[in-house]
């Protein structure tokens, strides 16, 4: 990300979607800095914070607070998706947060994805596949 108002035309630096980064030259990282790439797990950003000295232990609270609270706004909308259903291990939802911090560290929710892509390609097949995992766990298969 940059404000500087000449990078303004480079989408790059300002939006995160993979469609407009994959032909970015710095798409996996410059020159080995794992800080420098488009896809960071949350490990790569508690690490980052940490090497930037801003606390972790203070923003990942308000990025689970501003999670659980855009949950519970759709929360009616997925409890009526699970009417009639004869299984308890057919209503669960895998959802996807696209947050923001600003320049005060405050969490913004930019966009829910309810049908998040699993497709893992070579950048996040690990954490991907962790995901995945971990969500079967937690329902019980």
């Amino acid at each position: 990300y940059n404000t500087d108002s000449m990078a303004i035309k480079n989408n790059h630096i300002h939006l995160t979607n993979k469609k407009v980064n994959k032909d970015d030259t710095e798409y996996f990282g410059v020159d080995g800095d794992p800080f420098s790439g488009f896809k960071w797990t949350l490990r790569m950003l508690q690490n980052y914070f940490i090497e930037e000295g801003i606390d972790w232990n203070l923003i990942w609270p308000r990025i689970e607070d501003a999670v659980r609270k855009t949950i519970i706004l759709g929360y009616d909308t997925m409890q009526n998706d699970c009417l009639g259903l004869t299984s308890r291990y057919n209503c669960y939802k895998l959802l996807g947060f696209d947050i923001m911090l600003d320049e005060n560290l405050k969490p913004w929710v930019l966009e829910v994805n309810t049908d998040p892509v699993l497709f893992a390609d070579s950048v996040d097949t690990k954490l991907k596949s962790a995901m995945i995992a971990e969500m079967f766990n937690i329902v019980g298969f």
